[in-house]
């Protein structure tokens, strides 16, 4: 996709730096602010961009983090499809942080509350869950960052029921890979 360009520069579009200004972060290429939702993940990125090329303790050597975590969002979406909402939230680390269409849940419990009053409303999802465009990106040692799509399909007729794109960063732990940030927006 090509960026349109503009002849003129906004006062805020200037080349100093966002950190140096004063007054809300700005986006160069529209010129409107940056909330602090778009701004702290771009901060994670950043500090975790400086610490890729660093080896931590406990990396295992030979390890794939890609297959790994493919296999864990595989087990992730097969306890949604089993119904079992303590093995859908075992992928989500305790301080997890939720960003979706209702805002901002914080925490296991407060996730566990909400797919209660929602998709488990009835006892278990009615819908299935896959997993679809799914693109992993270690980022050095424990954490990884992945972007996906996720499609829900009526479980009787197999007709696509809701759909969107997630993006989700993990951190490997003593058990196995865990969710600690969680940003999914609907597309349907």
């Amino acid at each position: 996709m090509a960026r349109a360009s503009r002849s003129a520069r906004s006062p805020r579009s200037s080349r100093t730096p966002m950190s140096l200004r004063s007054g809300p972060a700005t986006s160069r290429r529209t010129g409107r602010s940056l909330s602090r939702a778009r701004r702290t993940p771009l901060l994670f990125l950043l500090l975790a961009a400086c610490a890729g090329g660093v080896p931590e303790d406990g990396d295992r050597a030979g390890v794939d983090p890609a297959s790994e975590i493919d296999a864990m969002l595989d087990a992730h979406a097969a306890y949604w499809n089993a119904g079992d909402l303590d093995g859908f939230l075992d992928a989500f680390m305790d301080s997890t942080v939720l960003v979706g269409g209702v805002g901002v849940m914080r925490g296991v419990a407060a996730a566990r509350a909400r797919y209660l009053q929602g998709s488990w409303r009835g006892g278990a999802p009615a819908s299935a869950l896959r997993f679809e465009d799914v693109e992993v990106y270690p980022l050095g040692g424990r954490p990884a960052l992945v972007l996906g799509r996720y499609i829900l399909s009526d479980r009787e007729t197999g007709a696509t029921v809701g759909t969107g794109h997630f993006t989700v960063a993990l951190a490997r732990t003593e058990q196995g890979w865990r969710i600690f940030h969680d940003h999914t927006t609907a597309s349907q």
